[in-house]
């Protein structure tokens, strides 16, 4: 096996988790992306592609088909939460201004997944005390030891392309 096949490193050093991390945000802004084209730029072999898109397949971050592979459809139209987290920042923090007036201490809210209701979550501290009941994991890690603040954690299947738990198992 050449230095080049081996899937611990492409041409350029780097290691699977780096080529799949790359190929991952490939997939989500173009839609679709060949397997050959991806060993060439990569300096891989096609069955190396082939074995990462495996991987995240399994992972929820694509969905592999003949010859390549697609952005899962709702991964596509919104995007993973990374990429959502830095849209339109400014926008979502004048939402969460607005949003923070409807928040009284005592009630209980529910904050789902989404990246603008996201931006409220450093604000409640501020209307506590309040039970927050979430599915997001970004807000269980800002609001966990917050004073004041009740935290419920919603499980379920876990979706990396969300970092929230999602599916009957979070509704029942």
């Amino acid at each position: 096996m050449e230095a080049n096949e081996h899937p611990a490193a492409d041409e350029g050093g780097r290691g699977p988790s780096d080529r799949r991390e790359r190929i991952k945000t490939r997939v989500v802004d173009e839609g679709f992306v060949r397997i050959e084209q991806l060993a060439d730029e990569f300096g891989v072999t096609p069955m190396t592609i082939r074995r990462d898109l495996d991987y995240l397949q399994a992972k929820g971050w694509l969905r592999k088909v003949r010859g390549g592979a697609t952005a899962q459809p709702s991964t596509a139209f919104h995007g993973d939460v990374r990429h959502r987290t830095q849209a339109m920042v400014a926008q979502k923090s004048m939402l969460a201004r607005a949003a923070l007036t409807f928040v009284k201490p005592g009630q209980s809210i529910v904050i789902d997944d989404s990246t603008s209701a996201l931006a409220l979550v450093g604000l409640l501290p501020q209307r506590a005390p309040l039970t927050v009941i979430t599915n997001f994991v970004p807000v269980t890690q800002l609001l966990a030891g917050s004073a004041g603040i009740d935290l419920i954690s919603l499980g379920g299947l876990y979706y990396p392309a969300y970092d929230a738990f999602l599916g009957i198992r979070t509704v029942d």
